[in-house]
């Protein structure tokens, strides 16, 4: 599986700011999780993770766009209502109530914003917010190399 894998283009507005994370971070970390997927390091699902369908289009879900390495398999429509959940909470509530499972990971997900960015920042340094490079020490060693580069600012 050794060798080197190009870096998805981004070819998007940036995103906006969320959990602290800039829209540049999380473009950043989406190039990476594609990146991964197209590396075979990531699976893709064929279900999403909150409401068990097979998404038309599958998108993944990130709380922490520094650790591309562990995003969540999201349809779209739950995709929309997670992110809308700080400015209308009633129908992420609806569906997190109607999806409910012991240990799911958005069962615990905040109403209200957070930084977690600036926290991941305090505790482990700004070298944390290097996404490229905290990515490649995590690769075993016969993984392939992400080669190319992250969208800039």
């Amino acid at each position: 599986m050794s060798g080197a894998v190009r870096i998805p283009a981004w070819r998007y507005p940036l995103l906006v700011p969320y959990n602290g994370f800039t829209g540049l971070e999380r473009a950043r970390g989406a190039q990476l999780i594609w990146w991964a997927v197209k590396a075979g390091i990531l699976q893709k699902s064929d279900r999403c993770s909150i409401c068990g369908k097979p998404p038309s289009r599958l998108q993944f879900h990130s709380e922490d766009y520094y650790d591309p390495l562990h995003p969540h398999a999201i349809c779209a429509t739950c995709h929309m209502l997670l992110h809308r959940r700080f400015r209308s909470p009633a129908p992420w509530q609806t569906l997190v109530a109607k999806h409910a499972r012991a240990g799911a990971w958005f069962m615990d997900l905040d109403l209200t914003p957070i930084n977690l960015a600036s926290e991941l920042r305090g505790l482990h340094g700004e070298e944390t917010a290097d996404i490229l490079a905290r990515l490649v020490a995590q690769l075993p060693p016969d993984a392939p190399r992400p080669i190319g580069s992250l969208v800039q600012g």
